[in-house]
């Protein structure tokens, strides 16, 4: 029996009978193929500020991220009549990688600046960076 040759009340009661079986096999399929909703699991890492900066902007927002890190632990200062930001204290305890290289570069500019080898000590300092 082909369904189009049915009489129009026969057709619409077909009609609605499968619209109604299509939609409650649509809700079904979604409900089951659904990710889980309500806490993470266990395994789930917690992100740290600087995940959350990297993954926000990129390395740039992440580097301000260690740079506001550090002269929150006052370990970076904003010194001179120009205000260059510059190491001003060893590191904290236990740095987050992002602040230890931070710190570094600017050791190595500064040592680059003391030495009177401004141009010389930063193309090796953007060398050891290209190195890395």
């Amino acid at each position: 029996m082909n369904p189009f040759e049915l009489p129009g009340p026969a057709f619409l009661a077909l009609y609605v009978g499968v619209a109604l079986a299509a939609t409650a096999l649509a809700a079904a399929a979604r409900a089951l193929l659904r990710p889980p909703g309500g806490e993470p699991s266990r395994m789930a890492k917690p992100l740290d500020a600087y995940e959350i900066a990297y993954l926000e902007g990129g390395a740039e927002t992440a580097i301000h991220a260690a740079v506001a890190g550090l002269f929150h632990a006052q370990a970076l200062d904003a010194t001179g009549d120009d205000r260059c930001v510059a190491a001003v204290a060893p590191l904290p305890r236990d740095p987050h990688p992002p602040e230890a290289e931070v710190h570094r570069e600017l050791d190595a500019i500064a040592a680059a600046v003391r030495r009177g080898e401004t141009r010389r000590g930063l193309a090796q300092v953007e060398a050891g960076r290209a190195a890395r």
